[in-house]
């Protein structure tokens, strides 16, 4: 069953690049994620959102291992 949430934007406001230029440090999407985000169906969003939760986990655990502060903090 698709819940809304699935598909929601993972927009925070937090719009700035990374130090790297690779990730938005608010929703983990790349420019071109982002530009492309209102062409995305449905599917294609739930797929994105998914993909993000791994960044957003490989990032965070990347960090810890790094004795870093967390990505979600």
């Amino acid at each position: 069953m698709l819940r809304v949430d699935d598909a929601a934007s993972p927009c925070i406001g937090v719009c700035q690049m990374d130090a790297d230029d690779h990730y938005c440090t608010g929703c983990l999407r790349t420019r071109d994620e982002i530009a492309r985000w209102s062409m995305l169906g449905v599917a294609q969003r739930q797929m994105l959102n998914a993909r993000l939760a791994e960044r957003r986990a490989q990032l965070d655990g990347a960090d810890r291992s790094a004795g870093e502060s967390s990505w979600s903090d």
